[in-house]
């Protein structure tokens, strides 16, 4: 489905949008409920870091030669998982830096580069409580 496509029927409509989460997300809007199911667009809480890391180990053990994610190609097992951990672990070690220093989780989501957002903890860590 193309970001413009739609689908309608029976009280529900579908839209394929532009690439956000991943190159194919779609939204279900349910008229007679009013109810629009978002997917992996709309995170209410956060991201569940921990569990993800927790599971990496024992799905890395898991003896296979290829994986198919929820998003991306078909790639190499298990060292699909070492971008991503990467990934992860370094973002939760920067909130927890950020957290330990009182500064607010709005302060690392306001960077768009890895070197921006050095310079954004570092601004950040630099600057006395208030």
């Amino acid at each position: 489905m193309e970001p413009s496509d739609s689908i309608s029927g029976a009280g529900t409509s579908s839209c394929g949008r532009p690439a956000a989460h991943s190159d194919n997300d779609l939204t279900v809007l349910d008229d007679q409920a009013g109810t629009l199911f978002a997917g992996d667009l709309v995170f209410l809480t956060h991201l569940p870091v921990p569990g993800w890391l927790a599971v990496f180990d024992e799905l890395g053990a898991i003896s296979a030669q290829r994986v198919v994610p929820g998003h991306g190609p078909v790639n190499d097992w298990p060292a699909a998982l070492a971008d991503e951990r990467r990934y992860l672990e370094r973002l939760a070690s920067d909130v927890r830096e950020l957290d330990a220093h009182g500064k607010p989780i709005t302060v690392a989501a306001s960077c768009d580069s890895d070197n921006s957002q050095r310079r954004v903890r570092r601004a950040a860590l630099a600057k006395p409580k208030s």
